[in-house]
This record gives structure tokens, sequence and C-alpha cells, in this order.
């Protein structure tokens, strides 16, 4: 069966066993089905020398499992319904630490840039834009999220009636006076979303903080630290009052602190760590956004 006739069966399945109110046992390889959100997915699993048999539950989560089952790339490409672009490794292990199964069970791929700077040839990447259907979702810190989304969803509305070039003005006007690294990344990437046309795929995502790592308990990378601001402060005034990057931060809280900041420890504070409430409300908006795409 071609892939969107099983689409349109996975959807015509959900609405038959909701309207006759029936259950409909289903025993497919069809990402599709796989991929249904609106049912219980079990896997078949064989015995073998080194585990037991029986039926256990099935995430479809990662592309190891998918790939198990037999399914090609482009089967695995489709399932994907959203990509969450984030700057560095510790945004991925927060997000994946902390929310991982949530993001998986939302069909979304948390893509690491190694820098905000790279959003814009994200934006150009035919491979997402093209041969996925998913929603783009550039996350950074250092933005006034509020903000932002009102003034993305007025931009985009204004595309829809006004010249492409006035929908961008308004786009810069609405954003007002606020600065800082999230609206230098951030602002171009959303005006050459409008330029082409891409809008109705694009849902900018931010967090108030200078860094993700302000979301989880300083005491644990620094014993005995109050905050993060406070070790910012205390920074500041080591380098004689002068404002220092996030680099130069974590190289200090490195040396200085001897701040654990691997990946692997990050990862384990996420996961040990009852979840920020702006990741929360972040995550909220990501399923948001995947559902809207239908």
């Amino acid at each position: 069966m071609h892939r969107a006739a099983e689409a349109n069966m996975a959807d015509g399945l959900a609405q038959l066993a909701a309207h006759v109110q029936a259950q409909v046992v289903v025993a497919t390889h069809s990402p599709e089905l796989l991929d249904s959100r609106g049912g219980r997915r079990v896997l078949v699993r064989r015995k073998t020398a080194d585990r037991r048999g029986g039926l256990v539950p099935f995430t479809g989560a990662d592309h190891a499992s998918m790939e198990a089952l037999g399914l090609l790339p482009s089967d695995l490409l489709r399932r994907t319904r959203g990509f969450l672009l984030v700057e560095g490794e510790h945004d991925v292990q927060v997000l994946d630490g902390a929310f991982g199964s949530d993001l998986k069970t939302l069909g979304v791929d948390l893509l690491p840039l190694r820098g905000g700077a790279r959003l814009k040839s994200a934006l150009d990447s035919r491979f997402l834009f093209d041969y996925t259907e998913a929603v783009i979702l550039p996350f950074l810190d250092d933005v006034d999220a509020a903000l932002v989304t009102a003034a993305w969803d007025s931009a985009a509305t204004a595309a829809k009636t006004l010249p492409r070039s006035e929908a961008i003005q308004q786009l810069n006007e609405d954003l007002g006076t606020w600065r800082g690294k999230g609206r230098e990344y951030l602002e171009p990437f959303l005006a050459r979303a409008l330029q082409t046309g891409k809008e109705s795929r694009v849902v900018p995502l931010g967090i108030q903080g200078p860094d993700v790592l302000d979301d989880l308990p300083v005491e644990l990378f620094v014993p005995g630290a109050r905050s993060w601001q406070e070790l910012r402060a205390e920074l500041s005034r080591d380098s004689g009052g002068r404002q220092v990057s996030e680099t130069e931060f974590k190289a200090w809280l490195r040396g200085h602190h001897q701040a654990d900041l691997t990946p692997e420890h990050v990862r384990t504070v996420a996961e040990a760590s009852t979840p920020h409430p702006e990741l929360v409300g972040l995550v909220e908006q990501v399923k948001t956004a995947v559902q809207s795409m239908g």
C-alpha cells in the first residue's frame, strides 16, 4: 500500500474505533500505523538466547528500534513530526534528559546546531523542508519568549495579505528594543522564513536565561552556591566589572570551582531534577506546535 494510503488508513481505523466504540487490533510493520498516537503499541518480541520473548510496550521512539523492525531510512524520516533545533550539547542533554520520552512520543528529534549562528543554514536546508513535513522549532536562550511569540504570530498573519517585505518590517518593529544573543540569531532566521514563505512550518522557542544550565540546580554543579546569578556576579568582579561571555563563564566555573560541566553530568542532573517550569512550558509549546501540524 502507498505510504499516503497507509496514513489515511491509520486515521480511518482510529475514527472507526471511536465511532463504533470497538477495539481494532492490527498486526503491522507500517511506519504510519506504528507512529499512530491514537492507540497502544505493543511489540511482539521473539525469544532469543539472551532474552525472553513476549509482548512489550513499543514506543517507536528511536531510530534504532525502528530499524530493528526492518524499516528503511525513508520510513524513519516520515515519522519525524518536529525538529527541535538547539545550540549545543548542553541543550541536548538537558532537554533529552528531562523530557526525552515526551519528545520521542511526540515524534520530535533534537538537532544540535553547534552554535546559534547556524540557524540560517538550517532554514535553507532542503532536507528539513523538502523531504519532511515536520515543524521546525528553533530554540535559543537569552530570548523574551512572550515577545517573540507575539511578534512572530503577527508577522506570519501579515504575510498572508501583505508583501513579505512589509511582514518582515513589522516583525522588526514588534520586536522593539529587545537586544541580546537570542535576537541576534533568531531575527534573521525568522525574517528568512518569511522571505521564503516557510512561516507555517516554523515555531520559535526560547528561554529567558543566558544559558539552559540556569534551569538546573546550581548546587549540583558548584556545591554551596546559591544561584547562577551570584556566580556570574563573582566572575564579573574578578574581571574588573566587564561583561563576560558564556564561554568565559563556563571556563571559569571549570577552573575556579572545578564544576563538572561534562555532557554526562549535565544529563545526570537533568534526569534527577524536577524540571524547571520554564522548560515544562517550552515542551508544552512543542506539543502544541506538533499537534497543530496534524
